[in-house]
């Protein structure tokens, strides 16, 4: 929402069925809202997909040609990985890499439990 307000992104309706995951954070984040206005707008999870916008793509560009060759190199190669990796991958991972980190996630089992 921040960088949509501000020009950076545009989100339109995904072409593709929500995961899990991002259901959960939903019903998460309905859930501790608190407000049955909220729920009474909004009361199902539609998936959003988002693209950088022109301002998006000028704003990162500068930042990306101020890196080192060697930091736009491994920039590159970490969004090559992220880019073929299924989302449950990602967060397998992370919840592995830093689990004092995800105490109040409340899809950590779910996530934990698909590794064997």
């Amino acid at each position: 929402m921040f960088f949509a307000l501000r020009g950076f992104v545009e989100s339109s309706a995904a072409s593709q069925e929500s995961l899990p995951e991002s259901e959960e954070e939903w019903q998460k984040w309905l859930d501790e809202s608190g407000t049955s206005e909220v729920r009474e707008q909004i009361d199902t999870y539609e998936e959003e997909t988002f693209v950088l916008t022109h301002t998006g793509v000028a704003f990162t560009k500068q930042i990306y040609e101020s890196l080192s060759q060697p930091q736009q190199q491994l920039l590159k190669q970490f969004k090559s990985r992220l880019a073929a990796a299924p989302l449950r991958a990602i967060l397998r991972y992370v919840y592995k890499t830093y689990p004092e980190e995800i105490a109040n996630s409340t899809i950590k089992d779910a996530v934990l439990a698909t590794h064997s």
